[in-house]
């Protein structure tokens, strides 16, 4: 079900909006210590954030909407599956990486987070009881959303939490389920606001048919795993990598940006991250293997067929033209792993294939130590005791042997010494090399482009992690992103950012319309304030899109206006 957000009951209520939560196995209640793969921990913080504006209601009695902007919910990160039914354990290929992911296992890691973030489950309902309202959008880490038994489980545990917190109150089962909503793609108030997540303009996070996201059958796969989502690579670079990373450093991937943390680690624990990065991608390397694995004719065209099929839905649900909506869909970026041509997959299979890919690293690896000890061994000969000289290096110096060991060292230099050191200066360069300010963000021109189709005064997206505020039109059009509730750490801007910060956006309704600011939940005080931002001039030389991309809106415009009109 996804909203329709122009309902006149919605346009009553004033908004909140929220993303990239990351709720994952939280505190075991078994140990009551957290999974070293949880990145939420401030339960207790939104439960006071939703109790100032439970108690807020303006005077007209107003109450209102909390729009939980995309992965709220991060079912990549549970790997729990010890108290999980047989068959669930039995279905799922590799348990060290936690179930699959399919409906009933994700049910189950549904019940798993619950279980972890007791205190956030009861405030959430707490806030529905009341008469508030929220709504659900999809992210990349909560694309399981998708299934209507994940949505099921979900409001249960809604109840349960209820029930919990105020033991001999009737479970209010159907208030809750008439005031939470679950949205597939956005929401939309016509004029108004344009707000999804943002993971379909990220190429490592991107669906490419998000509305109906789950795999093509492929030959010799059993027809259960026609229902499994079918995961981007920025997924299985979570599910099957840095999940075992979190396990020795807990807040690897709270570092932003991401390269940062990869350089902090080569820095401090050499090592282990060298032991990682060649043994650890082994089974990632292997599902990308299998993401390029040949299909059955006509796998994605069904795929297709069921997205654009709900899209005609979702355009006649929402009353948004079906025409804006496409144009809309194709303005996501390209995926990296699907739909290759026939030579792509066999180029990927080939490279990606670990059994040949293993005897490669081995040969480089080989031929490096070689070089390595050739140069090491003639730089210090005259130091080297004779007799040892002699057995390990004279003895096969001299005569036929010896001209075949210095040709071959010949060419092994001149070919492989080049290469190696090249390669060592470009990675201790990359990791030496002083962290770099984050470019401008690659969703700033998508919202820009949304705002001119739709003709919203503001789009908001999360998935980035950054909290951000932008123009991105002539007639003050704005862009918001609501950064993230998770703990990051980042050097940039530190004098005036904190290592966490809750921010939201707070929509009040007024006699001169929405009033839209990025906020920030004041924990110590009780209260939100306005998010401090610095000015950024080259971003305000790029409020206006280029020419070609106005033009093209506006074609599309056009066209699709005819198409209403036809």
């Amino acid at each position: 079900m996804s909203p329709r957000s122009d309902h006149p009951d919605l346009a009553r209520h004033h908004l909140l909006v929220v993303s990239d939560l990351h709720l994952s196995e939280g505190c075991r209640p078994a140990t009551n210590k957290y999974s070293t793969r949880e990145d939420f921990f401030f339960d207790h913080e939104f439960a006071r954030f939703l109790a100032y504006y439970r108690g807020a209601r303006r005077a007209d009695g107003v109450r209102w909407h909390l729009i939980i902007n995309g992965d709220m919910l991060d079912f990549l990160q549970v790997t729990a599956y010890q108290d999980a039914p047989t068959e669930l354990r039995r279905a799922s290929r590799h348990l060290r990486y936690g179930l699959d992911c399919g409906e009933p296992e994700t049910v189950y890691k549904m019940g798993k987070i619950a279980e972890g973030h007791p205190e956030f489950f009861r405030a959430l309902a707490e806030f529905l009881v009341e008469g508030n309202l929220v709504t659900v959008i999809k992210g990349n880490h909560d694309i399981e959303l998708h299934y209507p038994g994940v949505r099921a489980e979900f409001m249960t545990r809604l109840q349960e939490a209820y029930g919990c917190a105020h033991p001999g109150e009737a479970a209010p089962k159907q208030k809750i389920a008439e005031l939470v909503r679950f949205s597939d793609w956005f929401y939309h108030e016509p004029g108004l606001l344009w707000i999804e997540h943002g993971q379909q303009y990220d190429d490592v996070n991107v669906f490419p048919y998000q509305l109906s996201p789950l795999l093509p059958n492929r030959p010799k796969w059993s027809e259960e795993r026609a229902n499994e989502v079918d995961l981007p690579w920025g997924s299985l670079f979570v599910r099957y990598f840095f999940n075992d990373v979190e396990a020795v450093e807990p807040f690897a991937d709270n570092i932003k940006p991401q390269t940062e943390f990869i350089r902090w680690w080569f820095r401090h624990h050499p090592t282990t991250a060298l032991k990682f990065g060649i043994f650890g991608t082994q089974f990632l390397l292997e599902k990308l293997r299998r993401a390029w694995s040949p299909m059955k004719p006509g796998a994605y065209a069904l795929r297709r067929e069921q997205h654009e099929a709900r899209l005609r839905h979702l355009a006649e649900e929402s009353g948004i033209a079906e025409s804006d909506l496409a144009y809309i869909d194709g303005l996501r970026a390209k995926s990296l792993l699907k739909e290759t041509s026939p030579v792509g997959w066999k180029i990927a299979r080939t490279i990606l294939s670990w059994h040949l890919f293993r005897p490669l690293l081995v040969l480089i690896s080989i031929l490096s130590a070689i070089v390595v000890a050739v140069v090491v061994l003639s730089a210090f000969a005259p130091v080297i005791p004779e007799s040892i000289r002699h057995l390990f290096w004279d003895r096969w110096n001299t005569g036929t042997r010896g001209e075949v060991l210095r040709h071959a060292v010949g060419v092994i230099r001149w070919f492989v010494f080049p290469i190696v050191v090249t390669v060592n200066v470009l990675i201790l360069r990359w990791l030496l090399a002083p962290q770099h300010k984050t470019e401008f963000s690659a969703l700033v021109p998508k919202a820009s482009a949304i705002a001119s189709r739709l003709g919203v005064k503001a789009v908001l997206m999360g998935h980035t992690h950054d909290a951000d505020l932008q123009r991105i039109g002539a007639n003050g059009e704005e862009y918001f992103n609501t950064g993230t509730w998770t703990k990051v750490f980042s050097e940039e801007e530190r004098l005036i950012r904190n290592d966490i910060e809750f921010v939201f956006v707070q929509g009040l309704r007024t006699d001169a319309g929405l009033q839209l600011r990025l906020m920030e939940w004041d924990d110590a005080a009780g209260e939100p304030r306005l998010l401090k931002l610095f000015e950024d001039k080259q971003a305000e030389a790029r409020v206006k899109p280029p020419e070609p991309v106005r033009r093209l809106a506006r074609v599309s415009r056009d066209l699709g206006n005819s198409g209403r009109q036809g």
